[in-house]
């Protein structure tokens, strides 16, 4: 733990030791890490990577903490998260947006418009980074990252950037090929959209907006919708019609506006949540005979 603690010290890279998670997750559930990196450049990730690799520490890529489910222990593990300082955008070429891995993509869909560029405008409000959208092909209202991005860039374990086009993503529903890649890193996206009036992409970025204030649970911490969306069916459909809206365990709720959604409603703990998806699980399969699968992701 000395050798990692002064090779982060000389390379100079923000970070943290012995820090809780919770404040860099949305569900605010998670407990501490061995160290918590936060890099500005490409460079520093690589740097710390190879840190952790030498000295054979684990580690968890973080974007915005929107899709996880974190124990509130400590972990003997390091997490390296993008969303504080990495997450410049830019236009390419006058065509592309590029991105860092850990902006938001309702700043990359803000951006976009004021490019008057349409086809990000379903993210608007979608509470992800752009690393942990494309590792799991985030979507809504009809929309993905996989129909816009051109290309990804991420660091493989031998440290070397390397760019991953169109297809070879191997988008699927909530599914890239990320996921088939583990202690590698996403640390760009590149978008190729096409152009169209602003004023027509900021009705309809508003509309989602709306949509969305109408119908989540936007005032309390959660991780988005906690299940998969099931075949010829959808997740809070099954879990109202068991009638769980409301059903809470400790500090865990089902969302009253939303069913598909968990939320934290007072100081929720990583057991709470996990307890109450296993209860919700349960229910549905006993009372509608299909088995929800977990969207969230689990880090225990």
């Amino acid at each position: 733990m000395s050798n990692i603690l002064s090779e982060l010290e000389k390379l100079g890279v923000e970070f943290e030791q012995n820090a809780l998670i919770k404040s860099y997750t949305t569900f605010k559930i998670g407990g501490t890490f061995n160290f918590i990196v936060f890099p500005k450049t490409v460079d520093e990730i690589k740097s710390t990577l190879e840190i952790f690799k030498n000295n054979a520490e684990e580690f968890i890529v973080f974007g915005k903490g929107s899709n996880v489910l974190v124990a509130d222990k400590h972990i003997n593990k390091s997490a390296i998260v993008l969303s504080k300082n990495f997450n410049k955008i830019s236009i390419q070429g006058g065509m592309f947006i590029q991105a860092e891995a850990g902006a938001s993509l309702q700043s990359i869909s803000k951006f976009a418009l004021e490019c008057g560029f349409t086809g990000l405008e379903f993210a608007y409000g979608i509470p992800a980074s752009l690393g942990g959208a494309i590792y799991m092909n985030a979507g809504a209202y009809g929309g993905s990252i996989s129909e816009g991005l051109f290309a990804s860039k991420y660091i493989d374990t031998s440290f070397r950037s390397q760019i991953i086009l169109e297809k070879e993503h191997k988008f699927d529903y909530r599914h890239s090929i990320y996921q088939e890649m583990p202690s590698t890193c996403i640390h760009e996206g590149l978008f190729l959209l096409k152009e169209d009036n602003p004023e027509i992409i900021k009705r309809k970025m508003d509309n989602y907006m709306e949509r969305r204030k109408k119908s989540q649970p936007l005032n309390y911490p959660s991780a988005g919708s906690v299940f998969k969306r099931p075949k010829d069916n959808f997740a809070g459909a099954l879990i109202e019609k068991c009638g769980l809206k409301g059903f809470q365990i400790g500090g865990a709720a089902v969302s009253e506006k939303h069913a598909g959604f968990i939320i934290n409603v007072d100081n929720a703990t990583f057991d709470d949540v996990s307890n109450l998806i296993k209860h919700i699980k349960q229910t549905v399969l006993e009372k509608e005979d299909i088995l929800l699968e977990e969207e969230v992701k689990y880090i225990n």
